[in-house]
Parts: C-alpha cells; structure tokens; sequence
C-alpha cells in the first residue's frame, strides 16, 4: 500500500514538474524568462552620447510630500496647477478607457490604476537625450530634441515583450490615430498618426509622431529616437556597460532619496546661453561670473527636504578658455572665499532691502568690468563725455579713472537693491496716465576699504572727481547724527531719475554709495544700532543663506516676498477717493510699486486702439465715405473711453498676479571655485502654506 502511494506521489510530482516546466516555457516564449534578474545600475544602459541625464526615484518624491503641498494642494504658482491637473484629468481618462476595454474582455478582474501606480510609476526613472540646438531663449528654456525615458517597472509590467507576437498586438488594439508595429527583435513602434512628422530641415522642434519601446529586465525604455533605443538594447546585451554614459568621466548621477540628480554637457548649451545674454542683455553682468563659452559640463540635482524648502546644486566643470573666462578665474575666482550671509550684510537694512549680491573681486575688474558693464549705455556715454571734456582731470577713459579708484579700494563688495519706501509709500497712482517716473530701486555699493587707505583721504578724493560722473561740482556736505556724508546733484535730471540724489560716506572701513538720501540714512540707522535691523538677522536671509555654504566667492539673495508684497485689498473709487484702499505701509513691494508701468505696458491703449479700429473698419464698406470715417472714430473713441475707464480692474489683475506669488518667500544662490570647478549652490524658500 505504501508503496503504491510512493509510486502515484512519484508520477504526481513528475506531472506537476512537466506542467510548471511547460508554463514556464510557455510564458518564456509569450513573454520572459520568469526568473530573469534585475538590471543593477540603470545608468549603464544610458547612451554615452546624450547630453543631459536626470535620475530619481518617483516613490521617494512622493513620499517627501512636495509634490502634494506645493502642487495640489496650494500651488507655489497657479499655472502649475493648471497643468498638473489638466495633465491628471487626461491621465484619469486613458484609464478609465482601458479600465472599460479590460473589464469587457479580461475574466479577471484588474484595477488598471493600481496596477499602473504599483508596477510602473512607482520606483526608479531616468531621462535623457540631447538639446534642441533651434530652441529660441525669448520664447522657452532650453527644450529637449531627442529625449529617452528609462523606468523600472516591476511585476506583469515586465511583460511587455509579447508584443513581439502580432496575436498580442492585435488584442491590445492601441486605439484610433496609433500604429503598433515590431521594428526588429525587442524594438516596438508606437506610430502617433495624427502628428505629422518633421518634413526634412524643418526646425519646428522634436519629432513626436514615431515612439521606440523596448525592455532590459526589469527596465522599460522609450524614446522618439531609434537610434537611442537600439544603443540600449546593444548595452543590455553588454554586461559591462563600457559604451554607456555610466562610464564618463566627471559626471556624478547618484540614486538619494528625495532628490533629482542631474548631469549636463554645458557645451551643448553653450550657444543657447550666448543667445540668451542677446536676448536679456539686463544678463549681462552674469557673464562676468559664468561665461557660457567656458562652462563644460554640470553634475548636480535638486532637493526636495521638505515641504516648505528648495535646494539645489552641482559641481561646474570650467575651462577658461577665452580671454574674458581667463579674467574672471583670475580676478574672482582665484581670491579666497569670503562669508557670504555676514561681514557687509550686517551694515544693509532689512525693511526694504529685496536683493543683495556679494562677491569678492578685484577692484579693479569689478570697477572696470563689472561695474561698467551694469552701466545703462546713456549714463557709460555721459560719463565719458565728461572725462574728454575735462583734460586736466589726469584721466582720458573710463578705465583710466576706473584703475586709479580702485588702488583706493579692497577686494570685498556688496550691491543692495532696495524699496524706495519714503516715496511709494505715499504715492498712489490713481489715474492711467501719471507723471511720475517709472519707479526705481535704491542702490547701494558698499566696498571694504583698500590697505593703507584712509578714510579722510578717500573722501576728499571722491569729492574732487565726482563731477566725472555727471554730478555738480559742489557737494552738500550732510551731518545726520554721529555721522556725515556728502550728497551730490545730477547735472542733467531726466524724468526717471527724478528721485535719485547720490550721496556716499566712509563708515567702519567701507565706501557707502547710494542713488538715495533716504536709504543712506537708512544704512548709517542699521549702522548705528548694530545688527538688530540688518539684513544678516533678517529671518529670510537667515534660513535662505544659512542653508548654502557659508563662504563663496559670489553670493546673491533676493527676497522674494519684499518684491512681490501687495496689499490684502484693493479698492480705487475715481468719484470719491475717500473711499481708496491702496495699501498701507507695509504692504507694497517693489513690483506693485510699479504696477502703473504694468498697466501702461501690458494694456497698452494704443496697441488697443489700433486692435478695435481694425475690427470695426471691417464692417464698414471698403472704401469708406465721410460719414463712415466719421462713425468709426466714434465708436473707437467710445471703446477707448470704457478701456481706460477699466483701469482699476486692471489694476486688481495685477494685484492678483502678485498675490498668486505669495508662497515665494527667499532665493539663494552661492559660488565658489576650487581649481577648475565652480561649486554653484541655490535654494528656494517657501511660505507655509494656509491651513
């Protein structure tokens, strides 16, 4: 008896291993190897060739809860809301189409979206590809032309390969406007046939209409580029990953949690960059600190720590190869590193102060190169004029008096930007067409004092050649408590510097230049009572600063809430103006002070008469007689009357725009270099959000 039960145990066994050896097979030749392992570095099957690669872990960013507070929930900008939830209403349709299509065919039951979420999005993804050399800087940030999309995926995912077999295919059945086909072994085409392809030497963008998909274990890949796909399978066949962008040298794309680790070619970017400093030339200063011709490549990545906190960095590999990348390693970057959230920024005022770039240069370079490239073209030309007409001066350019300044001048700096807010505070802006200037921010120079220079000396030097400038030859010599500055006069006043009235002063070791009286004064207060209203114990600049490297050759920090401030209300009653709400003090930034350019600017009454003039004459018959020039200027001047009569609601667009900005609260941006890289840190401060 035992032994015949041992017997059907025996064939029992055998028929089960047949039956498991037979499904094994079978699914080997619909699918995969069932027991197939894991892919270990996801970069070995990168191409080498590809000039940007970015690296994360979907499931570690989600759980950081960024994503959730700062785009759902209460968006850091509206617009991200707009897309994130167009993007995810598109998203939830195609499922719930395949959810139906599987419900109606499968006999068991699948929930399309956890599938979806569990065994494809969640786990580690990778992008890459190369630049699109057309892309305009006037019109979008650098774009992509050939991008590559690598995702871990887990689980039935992994069975994507049996679309080799056409039964498979013609089950899945895409749906209208796609073509599946098998290019070649492991390659699958997705054909978009409703996007018309690029026609040759079209540069409208990326190609979009032809998608690539193939799978190495456990990582599924896509990309509108063939020839990227087939590299990949060829690295999937080749276990060392000698071809593969894991192998090139200076670049660093770790897995860590919470973060996007990113590698960049710079090179590629570098005529975007030049075209960009064309396109802005208010840029132009950033050149003096990065040139685009010597930036080679970028590893780095952005942090996401927590919910109300941005950071991001890299290592900058650079090759001062022109003259002007010689100057700036040799002038700034060769010096040693300075702090940058202390010394100067104990002498700035919080209360207005909204940007504040430290550097440690040259004084030369910085007069010569730095300075004098911020200059607008009018006041450079004006101040030149002034040393040719004045021979005896000992000067005959520019540079010239540039290099004699700074024989006067140490190698620590600092410019601050400031709200003028004795003036805007008062100044309200009620009607369309105002005869105020556009307003202008404070500015502050502040230098350490060269070696050996005196305070006295330097005074009295400034005093007799500050007439080269543009200023009156007389100064106004001012006492405001224990201290004393001079204040000079423009010899030519034109309407946008109506408020501008230089002055400047030696105080603990520094030149203090300011286009203001009113934010000297506010210097030599914050002077005066020590650090409490500086802008070094200002909670923004603290935690902004404090989370960078604390010494760096430049540093920059704008506050982001000082310049985007608006009043809670907004309310302006043109028939009785007791009844305005414009904003008390303490409640305008900068760029509300500046929101009758806005208006004049972005709602501009010409270009609107012009548009309603060429609507109405189309419904007049051409040509017209007397009496119909007559009616259609009639009625564009009635238009025109509503159209500036809106001016307060376009005024309360504005204010919204600024207020939609709110969560922005600081921004922080750090570089140092070490040999031949530049160590560029950023990070982002965010208000917490309203419960």
């Amino acid at each position: 008896m035992r032994q015949r039960l041992l017997k059907y145990l025996k064939r029992l066994v055998i028929v089960l291993v047949a039956l498991a050896a037979i499904g094994v097979g079978v699914f080997t030749w619909l699918f995969h190897w069932p027991f197939e392992g894991d892919v270990e570095n996801i970069l070995t099957l990168v191409p080498e060739d590809v000039e940007f690669v970015l690296r994360c872990d979907i499931q570690d960013l989600r759980d950081t809860g960024w994503v959730q507070e700062n785009v759902r929930d209460d968006p850091i900008y509206p617009e991200i809301d707009v897309a994130f939830r167009k993007a995810l209403e598109q998203l939830e349709l195609e499922l719930q189409t395949i959810q139906t299509q599987v419900d109606r065919e499968s006999p068991v039951s699948v929930d399309v979206a956890s599938f979806v979420g569990d065994n494809i999005v969640a786990g580690e993804v990778c992008f890459a590809g190369n630049f699109w050399e057309h892309a305009s800087p006037g019109n979008s940030p650098p774009q992509w032309k050939d991008l590559v999309v690598l995702k871990r995926v887990r689980g039935l995912a992994r069975c994507i390969s049996g679309l080799q077999h056409g039964f498979i295919r013609r089950q899945i059945q895409p749906g209208p406007g796609v073509e599946l086909s098998v290019v070649e072994e492991g390659i699958y085409e997705f054909h978009l046939t409703r996007l018309k392809p690029l026609a040759p030497g079209q540069v409208a963008g990326p190609d979009m209409s032809r998608w690539y998909v193939t799978r190495v274990l456990d990582v599924v890949a896509v990309s509108n580029n063939k020839r990227l796909i087939q590299n990949i399978v060829g690295l999937g066949a080749d276990d060392s990953g000698a071809r593969s962008f894991a192998r090139r040298p200076g670049f660093d794309i770790p897995l860590v949690p919470g973060r996007v680790s990113a590698a960049v070619n710079l090179e590629a970017l570098q005529n975007y960059f030049l075209r960009a400093l064309d396109h802005y030339p208010d840029l132009g200063t950033l050149r003096r600190f990065l040139p685009p011709e010597a930036l080679v490549k970028l590893s780095g990545g952005i942090s996401f720590s927590g919910a109300d906190f941005v950071e991001a960095g890299g290592t900058i590999t650079y090759l001062p190869t022109s003259q002007d990348a010689s100057d700036v390693a040799r002038n700034v970057y060769g010096l040693p590193q300075r702090p940058v959230s202390d010394g100067i920024a104990r002498f700035v005022p919080a209360a207005d102060t909204f940007a504040v770039i430290s550097l440690r240069a040259n004084p030369e370079y910085l007069l010569d190169k730095i300075v004098k490239a911020a200059l607008p073209d009018s006041d450079r030309k004006l101040w030149e004029d002034n040393l040719r007409k004045n021979p005896d001066s000992g000067f005959t350019t520019l540079a010239d008096f540039f290099q004699d300044l700074s024989t006067r001048m140490g190698n620590e700096a600092m410019v601050a930007l400031g709200r003028m807010s004795e003036r805007y505070d008062t100044l309200d802006f009620t009607e369309w067409f105002s005869a105020e200037p556009a307003p202008l921010p404070a500015l502050a120079i502040m230098v350490r004092l060269g070696e050996g220079a005196r305070q006295e000396e330097l005074e009295a030097y400034l005093s007799e050649k500050v007439f080269l400038l543009g200023m009156e030859k007389e100064l106004a010599r001012v006492t405001y408590g224990n201290f004393a500055y001079s204040r000079a006069e423009l010899r030519v006043k034109p309407l946008n510097y109506k408020y501008i009235q230089p002055c400047f002063t030696v105080v603990n070791d520094h030149l203090v230049l300011t286009t203001t009286e009113g934010y000297m004064r506010r210097i030599l207060d914050t002077v005066r009572d020590g650090e409490s209203g500086a802008l070094s114990q200002d909670e923004t600049f603290r935690v902004t600063m404090g989370a960078l490297p604390s010494t760096a050759h430049v540093g920059i920090f704008l506050d982001i809430e000082k310049l985007t401030r608006v009043p809670p209300s907004f309310r302006l009653d043109e028939s009785n103006p007791a009844n305005n709400d414009l904003g008390a003090p303490g409640t305008r930034g900068f760029l509300w002070d500046r929101r009758n350019g806005w208006v004049i600017t972005e709602r501009d009454d010409r270009a609107e008469a012009i548009r309603v003039r060429r609507a109405e004459s189309l419904k007049f018959p051409n040509p017209m007689n007397d009496q119909h020039r007559i009616e259609l200027e009639r009625r564009v001047d009635a238009h025109m009357d509503g159209w500036l009569e809106r001016y307060p609601e376009f005024l309360e667009e504005y204010r919204q725009s600024l207020d939609r900005l709110r969560r922005l609260r600081g921004l922080g941006l750090v570089l140092g270099a070490t040999g031949g890289e530049i160590d560029a840190r950023a990070a982002l401060v965010l208000r917490k959000r309203d419960r």
